[in-house]
């Protein structure tokens, strides 16, 4: 569900009213005071009506895309693929040239198309840091589950790992 659209007034006040309106309407489950049949009533309330409201999103979680995949670099990936078929069937050196250029071209792209992700992605996080702290914080617990361990070794001037704080040059450091 899009619940992040509850943090616009408009979007809110339609949610508080069908809230109301569906709960005053459930006042024979309340009468009764079965609890657990309570909790299932108003918890169906609420979820129902954050849908109506708010929407939700269809996601296929089977298929990932990286985020700097387009289709400039998709059309420059099969240039590539042609020049490439095209060399193999001359054998020339004018094919070859022209396969190593559109490869240079595909590599300058996809490092083009990696930055500028990169640079939306950290605009997307500066700007949900203020306003949208669910989304903030989803990101973060990702970043930090797709994190692989890194060890840093210190050596001395024999090439020694050193692995006590209290060695001299460990001193030096810190």
């Amino acid at each position: 569900m899009r619940i992040y659209k509850l943090n616009e007034p408009n979007i809110t006040a339609k949610y508080k009213e069908i809230v109301d309106r569906r709960l005053r309407n459930l006042e024979y489950i309340w009468k009764r005071g079965d609890i657990e049949e309570m909790w299932i009533a108003f918890k169906e309330v609420l979820h129902n009506s954050a849908k109506e409201v708010c929407g939700t999103i269809r996601s296929d979680n089977t298929r990932k895309q990286t985020a700097w995949w387009n289709k400039e670099l998709k059309e420059q990936l099969e240039m590539k693929k042609t020049a490439w078929r095209k060399y193999l069937s001359l054998r020339t050196l004018e094919a070859h040239e022209e396969y190593k250029i559109q490869g240079k071209k595909v590599k300058k792209l996809v490092i083009k198309s990696k930055q500028m992700s990169r640079e939306n992605f950290g605009n997307r996080m500066e700007n949900a840091r203020a306003g949208n702290q669910i989304l903030f914080f989803r990101m973060l617990k990702k970043l930090k589950r797709d994190k692989k361990d890194i060890t840093i070794e210190i050596n001395d001037k024999q090439g020694r790992t050193l692995t006590e704080e209290n060695d001299a040059h460990m001193e030096r450091i810190f």
